[in-house]
């Protein structure tokens, strides 16, 4: 109960220090983030005008894929190409469980969600971070986006459902970041399950592994009885990092277990949920 105060009374101050000072995402033209895994690095082309008459930062993708930005304030827009309208994407005011937007689309309906808010360490300095849930549609399977912004960094983590990339390196405003040498991405890892972080956790907490070729794989969470409570991941990956997020909403704090299942390797490890 003493550890959840805590953490409540820290998600209330900095959410408080964020409503009096401006939080940064840098749309500078040139600027670039690069990430590991399955994602392709992020490049701010030009500024561009959008048949709305505003001015957009345009972001390209290496996959083809782009969007249009722009921040006011403590809120980051987007020009969505598809419904030709702005629409609020991501809102650094807010409160952790707030939504920030909802829209009823052709057949269901995109939410977006403030889902946390803390502090970490990137690039030798602690920053703010905030967490946003994207579920473009309800009814879909593993279609739920969550991006993990920093101030004054841009998104430090991007993926979706089944698999996250981190932030390697970025060029943000002149300034290189870099977080590993590149040539540890190169090197031949073994199979690894990494323990899950922040542990103990509330709410959401991190489970990361690494492939070292494309199978098929497993990633389950059991309670303390062996009883199954959800499964994260159930497909075919490529060789690689990956991070997923398990979201505890609905069970009681103690002790679960967490299995990553190949065909020919099984890992257990244990995690603690304080609510």
């Amino acid at each position: 109960m003493k550890l959840s105060l805590v953490y409540f009374s820290l998600i209330f101050a900095l959410t408080e220090i964020i409503h009096s000072q401006q939080v940064y995402y840098p749309l500078t033209v040139g600027n670039k983030w690069e990430y590991e895994g399955f994602l392709l690095p992020a490049e701010v082309i030009k500024d561009t005008v959008m048949p709305n008459q505003i001015e957009y930062s345009f972001i390209l993708y290496a996959s083809n894929d782009y969007e249009f930005l722009r921040q006011e304030g403590n809120k980051i827009y987007q020009y969505n190409r598809f419904y030709q309208q702005e629409e609020l994407l991501y809102d650094f005011s807010k409160f952790p469980g707030d939504t920030i937007f909802t829209m009823l689309r052709t057949s269901d309906t995109t939410d977006i969600i403030l889902r946390d808010i803390d502090s970490i360490e990137i690039f030798g300095k602690e920053r703010l971070h905030f967490v946003f849930y994207i579920d473009h549609m309800r009814q879909a399977i593993d279609d739920e986006q969550v991006i993990e912004i920093v101030d004054s960094i841009g998104p430090s983590v991007r993926g979706w459902a089944w698999g996250f990339s981190d932030l390697v390196r970025a060029w943000i405003d002149g300034k290189y970041y870099e977080t590993v040498n590149a040539e540890e991405l190169e090197m031949d890892f073994s199979f690894s399950l990494n323990q899950n972080y922040p542990n103990p956790f509330n709410g959401i907490t991190n489970i990361s592994f690494y492939l070292p070729e494309k199978m098929d794989v497993t990633l389950t969470v059991y309670d303390l009885l062996g009883r199954k409570i959800t499964e994260l991941v159930h497909r075919q990956l490529e060789k690689g990092n990956y991070k997923v997020r398990f979201d505890s909403k609905g069970l009681s704090s103690g002790v679960y277990f967490y299995e990553l299942r190949t065909k020919n390797f099984k890992q257990v490890k244990k995690m603690l949920l304080l609510q």
